[in-house]
């Protein structure tokens, strides 16, 4: 009865160490949390959530090796925890360890298939690494998965404008700008493709036409940039030498 009674407490113990600590985490205060969560580990070794908590404040605190340290710990207690492997590609990534980080979000992709931030970042590192199509089956799966993340269709542009198929791409930008229209980044790289496009031989007069309109939106929405103005300036010089 006595050994039930501390086991219970002891338990109690660990997790209100590890409550207050996601608390002070929740609040910004990463250095208390960080506290509290040892002190659920040194009660609990075994608690793979306190392990993984340390490891994310760890990491935002830029203490990568450590971070990875942690976030080890808590995949050798619970190795089918997808968030562990998700937080362990993302400090493998900002370690500039690319092709590690990638087989952790696969690890994470394998125990959550609709796991979209896990596809989102393992296309990111792939365009990285010069892995193309690989990056547009990961933006493509992500976009099936949230079909409203305007960054995936984005980012599913960027990747299609790597494999030139510029129709597909301008089609990939059109349906972010339809979930963000208040994106002037992507009005700009909308710009860009069609003047690019619009400035090959033999020239096109209304894809020049149409990056002016795009060029237009972005400077509507965010009037200081000098970059837009600039080739804006010179998509209407080609304009006016076409007429």
């Amino acid at each position: 009865m006595f050994q039930s009674m501390n086991l219970k407490n002891k338990f109690q113990g660990y997790e209100a160490w590890y409550n207050r600590g996601y608390e002070l985490y929740m609040l910004g205060k990463f250095e208390d949390a960080l506290t509290y969560y040892e002190k659920a580990i040194e009660i609990q070794p075994n608690f793979y959530m306190a392990w993984y908590g340390k490891g994310i404040i760890l990491s935002k605190l830029n203490k990568l090796e450590k971070a990875l340290i942690s976030i080890n710990k808590s995949l050798e207690i619970e190795p089918l925890s997808y968030l562990s492997w998700y937080i362990h590609g993302d400090i493998l990534l900002r370690s500039g360890r690319l092709r590690e980080s990638v087989t952790s979000f696969n690890k994470a992709i394998n125990i959550k298939p609709l796991l979209s931030d896990a596809w989102f970042m393992r296309g990111i590192v792939l365009l990285e690494l010069e892995r193309t199509d690989e990056a547009f089956k990961s933006f493509d799966t992500v976009v099936e998965i949230e079909p409203l993340s305007y960054l995936s269709w984005f980012m599913r542009g960027i990747v299609l404008l790597e494999l030139r198929k510029f129709e597909e791409a301008i089609a990939a930008y059109d349906k972010a700008l339809e979930i963000n229209p208040l994106s002037y980044e992507i009005w700009h790289k909308r710009g860009v493709l069609l003047h690019g496009m619009g400035s090959v031989a033999p020239y096109d007069l209304r894809k020049l036409e149409e990056a002016v309109a795009s060029y237009d939106k972005a400077l509507f929405i965010n009037p200081n940039l000098p970059y837009t103005k600039q080739s804006r300036y010179s998509a209407l010089q080609q304009i006016e030498k076409l007429k």
